[in-house]
């Protein structure tokens, strides 16, 4: 992964715009599921994600995305993309790649399998995490 890749401090709640987004239905809430994404994600944490973030641009290095297992049906994952590969695919990677699964095992995803980006880190404890490139929530 390039750690190099712009990213910028979240803060540990919502904001107000993410916050009525959720609660009209333009945001989902989905809790991490292991240690792949430490520090700036921990196992139990929620995140908000936006489903139709992809609809206005294409997802970028340093984003981090909601994306579909591409081997295990039913399955999503919450990674990093690292690197748009030549043949326009995506590489997900995990900021901790020795607790999580990415494309490093399974390879590059298609457009198709990511899902949406994730736009802040919903409750938890309160921490400053790097966790994309966009604005804080």
């Amino acid at each position: 992964m390039n750690h190099d890749a712009p990213s910028r401090p979240l803060s540990d709640a919502p904001g107000l715009k993410d916050l009525l987004l959720w609660l009209a239905g333009r945001r989902v809430r989905r809790r991490v599921n292991g240690n792949s994404m430490t520090p700036a994600l921990e196992h139990g944490d929620e995140v908000l994600a936006d489903l139709n973030a992809y609809r206005r641009r294409e997802p970028r290095e340093g984003d981090v995305v909601i994306a579909l297992h591409p081997y295990q049906t039913g399955v999503t994952l919450i990674k990093r993309i690292s690197r748009l590969t030549p043949d326009g695919r995506y590489h997900l990677a995990s900021d901790n790649p020795a607790e999580g699964t990415d494309s490093a095992a399974f390879g590059p995803v298609d457009r198709k399998r990511i899902l949406g980006r994730v736009s802040c880190r919903f409750g938890g404890k309160p921490r400053l995490t790097q966790l994309e490139e966009n604005k804080p929530c």
